[in-house]
């Protein structure tokens, strides 16, 4: 974090930089202050706002949300250590969002009628303003003895509105990574691009079989009060967990493509970033 705090991005115009193909990035030192310099051509940096044609830099604010959902997670839970996450880590990084959020907004009504239309400002600073009270409530309403998946599920497109770079990664980078970047992915598609699956029981996808609901839910009753737009984006999720590029990072990885949860594991998972059954082992077997 204080690391990230100390680096800078500035744009150089470079009449020998190619238009469309590449850049050059080169990397300097101010004091203690990291410099990333990158070098544009003279049309695109024509583009940019003058703030940043000028002497200006664009400086990285990070931030770090925590919530664990395995296993290990429950049983923390369990004994109420969770604590800490909440007033160190989560809430104080809340606020820098909400700082940000609050600048960026005062930036995007300055450029209506020079970059973006007044119907895209407004548009935009709606999805904003609604995306961060999601997230302002997820935060806090967090509890120290829940996994309050919510602040990930509100925060990660939050971040996508204000135009931040976003990562998001658990120990081995394959496993409950695959199931939160599949259920971001999912949310994207379906709230962004209004893609629909029809139901398991009325599938007419002919290069997709039918995504099987109780091998996520405990119960086709218990699938049925998610509501619509969830249930698709379980379908959506589900669909990209089993067919989708993850588990070819995961035979890259241990040398089978299988998500590495044992039976115990699924289980403790929320129900979001459960996988089906039938893509899990409870073994890694390291590739020769």
């Amino acid at each position: 974090d204080q690391l990230l705090g100390n680096v800078s991005f500035k744009f150089v115009e470079d009449p020998l930089a190619p238009v469309n193909k590449s850049c050059k990035i080169e990397f300097g030192f101010r004091g203690p202050k990291y410099i990333v310099s990158i070098n544009i051509s003279p049309d695109e940096f024509a583009l940019l706002p003058s703030s940043l044609r000028g002497r200006g830099y664009i400086k990285v604010v990070p931030i770090l949300l925590q919530q664990g959902i395995n296993e290990w997670q429950s049983y923390a839970n369990s004994v109420g250590n969770t604590g800490y996450r909440s007033k160190v880590i989560n809430k104080p990084n809340a606020m820098k969002v909400q700082k940000f959020a609050k600048a960026a907004r005062a930036l995007i009504g300055d450029l209506e009628g020079d970059i973006l239309t007044k119907q895209e400002c407004q548009a935009l600073l709606g999805e904003i303003r609604a995306l961060l009270l999601n997230f302002t409530s997820a935060v806090d309403g967090e509890q120290d003895n829940v996994k309050n998946v919510e602040i990930l599920l509100s925060g990660q497109p939050l971040i996508r509105a204000l135009k931040g770079g976003r990562m998001t990664c658990c120990k081995s980078g394959k496993d409950r990574t695959a199931m939160s970047v599949t259920l971001e992915q999912s949310d994207f598609l379906a709230r962004r691009f209004r893609v629909e699956l029809p139901p398991p029981e009325c599938s007419n996808m002919s290069s997709v079989p039918p995504l099987d609901v109780n091998a996520v839910h405990k119960s086709r009753k218990e699938f049925q009060k998610l509501g619509p737009f969830v249930q698709n984006m379980q379908q959506i999720a589900q669909m990209l967990r089993e067919h989708g590029v993850r588990l070819a990072v995961c035979k890259r990885n241990i040398g089978k493509a299988k998500f590495a949860f044992n039976k115990l594991q699924r289980t403790y998972l929320p129900l979001a970033y459960k996988p089906p059954a039938t893509i899990v082992g409870d073994k890694e077997v390291l590739p020769t």
